[in-house]
C-alpha cells in the first residue's frame, strides 16, 4: 500500500469504529481503531523513510514523533490504540476504556494525517 492508501485506510477506520461502538460492536471498534492508529503511523513512517513492518516500528515512530513535536497527546493516542488491540484479542484494557480510547486515536490520527508532505 502507499502513503495516500494507508491514510485512507486510516481515516475509513475511524468511521468504521465510531459505528461499530454506536452499534454495540466494542471488540469490533477497539481492532479499528488500532488499525486507523497503525495505517496512519505507517502513512507517517513511509512519507519520512523509516521502518514500519513491525509492531515496534511503529511504537517506535509514534513515540519519536511526540518526542519531535513535544506533542504527549500523540503518545497518549498510540497508548490508547494499543490497549485497544489488547482488548480485542482478551476482551479487557489494562488501562482506560474502550470509550475514553476514541478521541485520543482519533486525534492521533489526524495529528499524524496532518504532518504528510
Amino acid at each position: 500500500m502507499w502513503i495516500a492508501e494507508h491514510a485512507e485506510a486510516a481515516r475509513d477506520f475511524l468511521v468504521e469504529a465510531s459505528d461499530a461502538i454506536t452499534a454495540g460492536k466494542r471488540l469490533n471498534a477497539a481492532e479499528m481503531l488500532w488499525g486507523a492508529a497503525a495505517h496512519a503511523i505507517i502513512a507517517v513512517a513511509q512519507d519520512r523513510g523509516w521502518p514500519f513492518h513491525y509492531h515496534r516500528d511503529l511504537t517506535s515512530t509514534a513515540k519519536n514523533l511526540a518526542f519531535e513535536y513535544q506533542d504527549w497527546r500523540m503518545w497518549d493516542g498510540i497508548k490508547a490504540a494499543e490497549q485497544c488491540h489488547i482488548y480485542f484479542y482478551h476482551g479487557r484494557m489494562h488501562d482506560g476504556t474502550l470509550d475514553d480510547s476514541f478521541p485520543l486515536v482519533r486525534y492521533l490520527v489526524g495529528r499524524l494525517l496532518a504532518l504528510i508532505n
